[in-house]
Order: C-alpha cells, then structure tokens, then sequence
C-alpha cells in the first residue's frame, strides 16, 4: 500500500503483531509517510521499528482505530491519502478483518460528514 499511493501518506496500522519482526516495515513507513498513527496491541513495539529507522517521523500511539485516525485526519490535508494498512492481525480489537474495515469506513464517513457541516 506504501509504494502503490503518490503524494502525502498518513498511515493506520496496528493490531496483534503475533510476534512478528516490524524492523522491516518500520524502516519503509518511516521514509514513505508523513505521519503514522499505530494502534492496537502492537501500538509501542510499531512505534519504536518505526523511530528506530527515523526520530524524526511523527509515528503516535493510539489504543484504538478512532482516535488513530482522528489523529490523521487532524493532520492532514486536502490531497493527502490516509490509509489503512494495519499489517497485523485485527483479532485484538474487532471480530475479524472485515469488522475492522467496516468501522474504518464508518468512521471516515463520519469525519466527512462533520468536516462539511
């Protein structure tokens, strides 16, 4: 999802790593976006793959996939992409990755709704 978008990037991602290695992936987001909101029960392990590769990428924590894009969504603006790229398992916090999609997309469509009111 990184490489496929142009432009500025904020990313949501988190979850349940599973004991994963996030280096990696770390070093990739913190060259490729603008901001990265991580949540979930792999929240501060992200964080610090992320700021090892680079201090000075705002990577924040957030318990839970509102206030991650909130966070994002402050952030950024018009032209700015904002993903949804957890790279973990969704088991943490929602039923299945279908479930965490869905509240995703209610969630935007609630930001929307309010932004233009």
């Amino acid at each position: 999802a990184l490489a496929a978008i142009d432009g500025r990037l904020w990313l949501l991602a988190g979850g349940d790593a599973k004991g994963a290695d996030l280096q990696a992936l770390g070093r990739t987001i913190a060259t490729r976006v603008a901001g990265a909101a991580i949540f979930g029960a792999a929240r501060h392990e992200f964080q610090r793959a992320i700021l090892a590769h680079a201090e000075h990428c705002p990577a924040v924590v957030h318990e839970e996939l509102c206030a991650a894009l909130e966070w994002c969504w402050s952030r950024s603006r018009w032209g700015d992409a904002i993903v949804l790229s957890p790279a973990c398992a969704s088991h943490d916090q929602f039923r299945d990755f279908h479930e965490r999609g869905e509240t995703f997309r209610a969630l935007v469509s609630r930001l929307a709704r309010r932004t233009v009111q």
